[in-house]
């Protein structure tokens, strides 16, 4: 599937979502990623915050990712 008709299919998708409201969304997630060469670390698609892929950088070579705390935003 060609990037304009995928992007018009999930625009689809999210607004049928948002109409139907098949559920209630109570808070939003925020993801704060911080950059160090001292960790090795790559942020999930999935947005989960799966800290136990972290270790220390071999070398300290390349450029890492490492995630910070998240909060709630209030309703």
């Amino acid at each position: 599937m060609d990037q304009p008709r995928r992007k018009r299919t999930y625009t689809q998708i999210q607004q049928m979502i948002r109409e139907e409201a098949p559920s209630i969304f109570l808070w939003t997630q925020y993801d704060t990623l911080g950059i160090s060469k001292k960790v090795q670390y790559a942020a999930r698609p999935d947005e989960w915050l799966w800290l136990f892929d972290a270790k220390p950088a071999a070398g300290r070579a390349g450029r890492s990712v490492i995630s910070l705390p998240v909060r709630p935003s209030p309703c």
